[in-house]
Parts: C-alpha cells; structure tokens; sequence
C-alpha cells in the first residue's frame, strides 16, 4: 500500500490552493460592489482584460443579443490600468480596497464578499498592471510620477546568467527600472515595473559568497534578481523596499 505522511499532504494541499489562486488572479472576473455617492453600494459586474479595469451594472450578455447601447455606455466604468497609481485596504472595513488614478483624480471603493477575496483582487490588479507595464508593446512613453521617491541607484540585474547595470527607483509601491544612461531622469521610458504588493525579498542564494544580492519573488511567481554595490547598500534597499511594502498593503 502507498502511503502519504501528514507532511506530504499538507505540501500537496498548498500547491492546490496556489494553483487555484494564480489561476484566479489570471482570469480575474466576478461581482464587487461600488461605492457610490451618500455611501450607497451597488453590486456590479468587474473584469479585467486587454489592459483594463471594466465594471459593469450588470453581467454582459455574451449572447450577442441587442442591448441598449446609450443606455449601457452610461452603466460602464473603465479604467486603464497604466493609469492606476495605487490599490489599497481601506481603513473602513477589512474587505474593501480603493482604487486611485494617476494625479488623485478619481478614488474608487470596491468591496467584496470575504477577505480572501480582497486579497485575490489587489494581488490580481497589480499581477496584471506588471504585465501591462513590463510588455514595451503594450506600454506608452512613461509619465512623470507625482509620488516621491522613496530610494534610487545603480543595481545590477542578473539575467540569462550574467550581470547588467540599471537604474532602479522606488516609488508609489512599484520599482521600476530604467537604462544606466538614463539615471536621475525620470522622465525617460523605463523598462519595465514591478508592483511590490504581497511580493517576498530575500538574499540572493545562487551564488557562493555573494552578500550583496537579493531576490525580489512576486505571488505569481516573477523574479528578479538585484545586485548591490555592497552588503550594507543592498540592506538599505531591502528596507526601503519593505516599508513601501508596509505602506501600500
């Protein structure tokens, strides 16, 4: 007889859940409700897809029947996801997060069923908005952020198993990465984003005696790899990289 120790199944029941979660996350569909004006909430129909945030007054009809087009234009909210400057709780209740857009524009308030889900729909959002930001073919000419800069600097990136100098900046619960030339200029197009929410930091084990290294894993799985001028310059970022972790989760 095959048998299974406790320990076994309860690995085999973490990968089942992971499996469910990042399926989830990659098709993030469902209810939410809005909150409206005089603090009323309205149950809608949200998804997210072709690098945007939909939210609908009620489930589409995939039938292909007519539907009122005036009327339904009115009933749908979408929001960019390159427009989206952060995804928080809010204070109000565990269960709720806000939305906001670049320069405070709009704010959002979205509530779902359970806490579990509030985590699914802020990790999915910033899984999707990493896709959108790290895809060149998807992304415009990068704006200038409002939000300050927590911290800044030449980091080597190891990739295909070598090292290469960027410049990295964290801000707004993203480190974003831009060409060495490129340095203190914000303005220029960076290479890619990735949103720190729910992300792991750890040091860099894949090297013997390399103390200056550090592995940045998200909860789909991207990592990237940062190398520091030196051990002490390398604890700065990951305590830097923790606090704006702390702040936007």
């Amino acid at each position: 007889d095959f048998e299974v120790t406790e320990a076994e199944f309860m690995e085999a029941q973490q990968d089942i859940v992971y499996f469910n979660f990042e399926e989830r996350v990659s098709h993030l569909v469902g209810y939410l409700y809005l909150k409206m004006k005089r603090k009323k909430w309205i149950k809608r129909w949200c998804v997210v897809q072709d690098g945007k945030f939909a939210s609908y007054s009620e489930k589409p009809n995939d039938s292909g029947s007519d539907i009122k087009k005036r009327r339904m234009s009115q009933e749908i909210i979408i929001i960019p996801l390159d427009t989206i400057e952060t995804i928080k709780l809010s204070d109000e209740s565990s269960s709720c997060f806000i939305i906001q857009t670049e320069g405070n524009s709009q704010n959002y308030h979205f509530r779902c069923d359970s806490e579990d889900e509030v985590t699914v729909w802020i990790g999915g959002l910033y899984h999707h908005i990493n896709s959108e930001l790290r895809d060149p073919l998807k992304r415009e000419a990068a704006e200038t952020r409002q939000a300050p800069v927590i911290q800044q600097g030449i980091l080597q990136q190891r990739r295909r198993g070598f090292w290469k100098k960027f410049w990295f900046c964290l801000k707004n619960g993203f480190i974003v990465c831009y060409l060495a030339r490129h340095r203190g200029n914000l303005t220029k197009r960076p290479k890619y984003k990735l949103a720190l929410f729910d992300c792991k930091i750890e040091e860099y084990e894949g090297e013997k005696y390399n103390y200056s290294a550090f592995q940045i894993t998200t909860q789909t799985g991207e990592e990237i790899v940062l190398q520091a001028d030196n051990s002490e310059d390398m604890l700065f970022w990951i305590n830097a990289i923790l606090k704006e972790k702390f702040l936007i989760e």
